[in-house]
């Protein structure tokens, strides 16, 4: 990937190449869920065209910790609870809080009130949470977080892991 922009061949899971090209910043080997449409390149053929992409990235318990944690909309998560919930969960948390709210609730003592809030948010972010719960582990703040998932996208991570330095000018 280079200034954003990334093209090759992608191996899927029945083990066929996929031709793609489009904005996004994925190293050789990343694994990663692209979104877009199929389009024939005069000189490629037929590939996607990508108008979307996210990394699949694990959650880090660390991270998801801090996320929860410092996410203003999460009422009555503070620390403490962060962490039962991190500890209990960690890169199971997308399943859990999608498929089994209660158990969530029954981990953390909170309302179902409190973790449908949590997972409705968690829902409308989904495409970003891990590129976000990866960064509050780096001690981020919230707005921070945002701010760069915002400006970056998902490939905000591998980013920052070639070039730490573009946070001294990214976070604000």
């Amino acid at each position: 990937a280079k200034d954003g922009f990334a093209a090759g061949v992608l191996r899927v899971a029945d083990n066929s190449l996929v031709k793609f090209a489009g904005p996004m910043y994925v190293r050789e080997n990343d694994p990663v869920v692209l979104r877009g449409r199929w389009e024939h390149h005069k000189k490629y053929g037929r590939q996607l065209q990508v108008t979307g992409a996210s990394l699949g990235l694990e959650i880090d318990a660390a991270g998801l910790a801090r996320y929860l944690a410092n996410h203003p909309e999460f009422k009555g998560i503070g620390p403490a609870k962060a962490e039962l919930i991190a500890e209990a969960f960690a890169d199971r948390f997308d399943d859990v809080i999608t498929h089994n709210p209660e158990a969530v609730a029954a981990v953390a003592k909170l309302s179902l009130d409190a973790v449908y809030a949590v997972r409705a948010t968690w829902l409308e972010n989904k495409s970003r949470n891990a590129a976000a719960t990866h960064l509050a582990a780096y001690g981020l703040t919230h707005r921070q977080t945002t701010a760069l998932v915002e400006r970056f996208g998902d490939g905000v991570v591998r980013m920052l892991e070639e070039n730490p330095y573009l946070l001294v000018s990214a976070v604000p």
